[in-house]
């Protein structure tokens, strides 16, 4: 007797073996089969219990396949997957090919992820039985500053990764619990999800929300390569303020480009709505508006080169804004640290200005009042090395959201300006172009700008002068004969001037406009 008990309990041992692994799997893992395609296969080595998450699995030694393409993972962590949600997602030591490119991640992570279908993307099948997804959060406020005029990304249809369930595919519901490790399992292929990977609908980029996300230690090695040392993205949806950083990109070998290599040291961006501008974008749509409250984005250290050699680059580049729900508020820029470098791309445009390279920068702080479009910029300042600086003080009305939105000018008046000019050799070198242009010397180009300009700035004959035109041409003309590097001309009108009546006076000459705009100079 004690043989064929002996026969029959290895008979059961060995039917046990046979069975479907996934009958016999985490619950998690059960979802995660079912939102892969019927052509994607799922092997791990082992699978333990996450502490403290007991509707959490980690996988170790995970392997998916699809046709010749592997994408594996060191370890792979799922709590709480369904078809449209996903409460953490950590996977380490990813890497494999995508359409035959070799990628690799050293680290991802994920949180509080859902996944709304709409019409365009919805799943082709219907869902199983619900499985409780995360709640999505707000809607989105509107605002903007002066008015003008994604998610994680999922891969190709068919390239192998977990990325279905950002497409909103089916999952099968499943009891939480834990497993003990269990060496080489594999996962058979879903029999109820025919196709690629991922919908062929891809979902657009406002069908999403997300807690967070970190990617690092993040390489392409293809054309071009591209790698990222760290990526953090922190609230993002339609209506969330999002927060992202990204650290260390490296794009190089861009192909067809004149630019063949690009760095960015440091990129962050507080308080706007992410999800609203990357949906405009996928739609070729205009930009959102900015919501109500803080927003900035920085750029630091950026580098631009071509087959090696440098070609140009910027240090830091910074906006702020703050917004109000009407769409009033107040924004700066700064931008330093702005350079181009000599290279066969650069040459002619700096040989027309006779300069080895540039190195600029610019300030500008703005506020926008929406009830009369009163748009007050104090300081615009404008410096390049060798050439001078720039700086402008500018106030204007009309410019609404309304004639924002129908690119409607008509209603914009000036109020007054101020304009400086310090100069630190432009001029010399427009002299001397000009000069070698018309084959003659520098001064007598230079009695040329005399001549013109004292034309130019003087009333008809018989015509009284405008009050402020003689100050006016006085300070251009002690300019031109270099007895002044600096020159600032000043309009204070006597009342708004609307913009078309200041193109009716353009082509009346100087006097016409000083009289309109009350217009003066000086040599500061």
């Amino acid at each position: 007797m004690q043989m064929p008990l002996r026969r029959t309990a290895l008979t059961l041992v060995l039917c046990v073996s046979a069975m479907p692994a996934y009958a016999q799997d985490h619950p998690a893992v059960q979802r995660l089969r079912a939102l892969l395609s019927a052509q994607v296969t799922l092997n791990y080595h082992a699978a333990s219990p996450v502490e403290g998450s007991p509707d959490a699995v980690r996988l170790s030694g995970v392997t998916l396949t699809r046709g010749n393409e592997t994408i594996s993972m060191a370890s792979l962590l799922l709590d709480r997957l369904t078809e449209n949600s996903a409460a953490r997602v950590e996977a380490e030591g990813v890497q494999g090919t995508m359409d035959g490119t070799p990628v690799r991640v050293a680290r991802f992570q994920m949180a509080g992820l859902t996944y709304t279908p709409t019409p365009a993307s919805a799943p082709a099948v219907p869902p199983p039985a619900p499985v409780a997804p995360v709640p999505p959060p707000v809607t989105r406020p509107q605002g903007q500053l002066v008015p003008p005029g994604s998610p994680p990304m999922a891969p190709k249809p068919g390239m192998p990764g977990a990325q279905a369930p950002l497409a909103g595919q089916p999952g099968l519901p499943g009891k939480p619990g834990a497993q003990a490790p269990r060496p080489n399992v594999q996962i058979p292929p879903s029999p109820n999800r025919p196709g690629g990977m991922a919908h062929a609908d891809r979902p657009m980029p406002d069908a999403f929300t997300l807690d967070s996300a970190l990617v690092e230690g993040f390489e392409v090695q293809g054309t071009p390569r591209v790698s990222i040392a760290r990526m953090t993205v922190r609230d993002y949806g339609i209506g969330r303020r999002s927060t992202t950083l990204l650290e260390g990109l490296t794009v190089a070998g861009i192909p067809a480009s004149p630019v063949s290599d690009f760095v960015m040291a440091r990129f962050t961006g507080e308080g706007l709505d992410l999800a609203a501008w990357l949906n405009a974008a996928a739609r070729d749509a205009s930009p959102p508006g900015l919501p109500a409250g803080r927003a900035s984005l920085n750029v630091e250290g950026v580098e631009l080169s071509a087959t090696g050699a440098p070609v140009g680059g910027l240090e830091r580049l910074s906006v702020e804004i703050a917004t109000e729900a009407d769409q009033s508020g107040t924004g700066s820029i700064g931008l330093r640290g702005l350079r181009v470098r000599q290279h066969p791309l650069t040459a002619p445009f700096l040989t027309m200005l006779d300069l080895p390279g540039i190195d600029a920068s610019l300030t500008m702080d703005t506020t926008y009042r929406a009830a009369d479009g009163h748009v007050d910029i104090p300081a615009l300042a404008i410096g390049v090395q060798q050439l001078g600086a720039t700086a402008l003080a500018l106030r204007l009305d009309g410019w609404t959201p309304e004639a924002a939105r129908n690119h409607d000018p008509s209603r914009m008046r000036l109020l007054g300006f101020r304009l400086r000019q310090a100069d630190d050799g432009m001029y010399d070198r427009i002299l001397r172009q000009q000069a070698q242009r018309a084959g003659i010397t520098a001064d007598q180009m230079r009695q040329r700008h005399l001549q013109m300009s004292q034309a130019a700035l003087s009333a008809p004959p018989g015509t009284p002068e405008p009050p402020g035109l003689a100050s006016l041409r006085e300070a251009v003309l002690r300019f031109v004969r270099g007895e002044a590097r600096t020159i600032e001309v000043i309009a204070n009108p006597p009342q708004p001037v609307p913009m078309q009546q200041m193109q009716a006076a353009g082509p009346q000459g100087a006097p016409a406009l000083a009289q309109l705009l009350g217009l003066s100079g000086s040599n500061p």
